[in-house]
């Protein structure tokens, strides 16, 4: 298995991209968790791509510590952790706003501040909306709390990324021009982690979470990168989550959910396959190994947006442990502060 991302382009950058955008219209506020105001994108799609996904967010799932990565995530979340120069959440952005998708929620915790400035000063001259939602309880709960937290801030088809994949490029596009489905691939020797059975038709028939009775050869591991129609979300995704919530299940993987409703009925499911040799997963250091051989291999193919690069130490700054909880939006250039 394998993931990552974080980098700060240096202030002269970051005053340059404000400099050049100062024209187009700034938002950055903080927003109530239950009472999200949605605020529009600054462009207006034109695209087929952007067409036809105009009405999907993607949801990035970064809030978690990263302790296996230590002490690469000392100062940074693990989605900065860099991958041959880029850092992952921004390899990922990258590809989801190539696939059409421009309005973006973002789960933080770990960190917090450090993601939100690197997001909104790297991708300041993107038309991307930013939506930042935090989870104070990052430390203490797994990623069902963390989406739970974002129900509000989603109000289309969903595709929920957690941010530490590197993706062959096209894969992302496979994903977010289905319905709900979710990106497998076929289980090897050095997988584990949660997988798959399927029927003849790719519908996914069972979910084993955490590799539990997993099927493993003959079987698929799960990419953790799938999507919703606005349906499913807000008809059996939001209340499996409220339900493990209220169950005290905070230590548990959101798939639990998927898992329970496909084994209820509530839910179908189809799934995209990629070759084991197509993605990389990056929580130890032997992954992060894995994934700069993975795209060394490869050249970059995605566009990146002018100042994204490998980061630098951070200087002591405000923790995301001190950042108030709620949702916070933006979209246009960043604010240069």
């Amino acid at each position: 298995m394998i993931p990552v991302p974080t980098i700060v382009s240096s202030l002269r950058v970051a005053r340059q991209a404000a400099h050049h955008l100062r024209d187009r219209p700034v938002r950055h506020t903080v927003l109530p968790s239950r009472t999200p105001t949605v605020h529009p994108a600054t462009t207006t799609a034109t695209t087929q791509a952007t067409r036809t996904t105009q009405a999907t967010q993607a949801v990035l799932l970064a809030a978690g510590v990263g302790r296996r990565l230590r002490p690469l995530t000392d100062d940074r979340p693990k989605c900065l952790v860099p991958v041959g120069g880029v850092p992952i959440v921004d390899r990922l952005v990258a590809q989801l706003r190539s696939s059409g998708i421009r309005r973006f929620v973002i789960a933080t915790g770990y960190r917090a501040e450090r993601l939100r400035r690197h997001l909104l000063e790297g991708w300041a001259e993107a038309d991307l909306e930013l939506r930042f939602v935090d989870n104070p309880d990052h430390a203490t709960t797994n990623n069902l709390v963390t989406l739970w937290r974002c129900r509000d801030a989603v109000d289309a088809d969903p595709v929920v990324v957690e941010t530490d994949l590197v993706l062959v490029p096209g894969a992302v596009a496979r994903v977010v021009s289905a319905g709900s489905a979710a990106l497998i691939s076929p289980y090897t020797d050095q997988m584990d982690g949660t997988s798959v059975a399927v029927g003849p038709t790719r519908d996914i028939t069972q979910m084993y979470v955490g590799g539990e009775g997993s099927p493993q050869r003959g079987g698929f591991k799960t990419v953790n990168l799938t999507r919703f129609t606005h349906d499913d979300w807000t008809g059996t995704i939001v209340p499996g989550l409220e339900a493990g919530r209220a169950r005290g299940d905070h230590h548990r993987y959101y798939e639990h959910v998927i898992a329970l409703a496909l084994a209820a009925g509530r839910l179908a499911m189809q799934g995209v396959v990629i070759a084991p040799d197509a993605w990389a997963e990056v929580d130890t250091p032997d992954d992060l190994a894995r994934a700069e051989a993975f795209v060394a291999k490869r050249p970059r193919a995605t566009p990146m947006p002018t100042g994204i690069a490998a980061p630098r130490p951070a200087t002591r700054e405000r923790s995301a442990d001190d950042a108030r909880p709620g949702i916070v939006a933006a979209s246009g250039r960043a604010a240069a502060s």
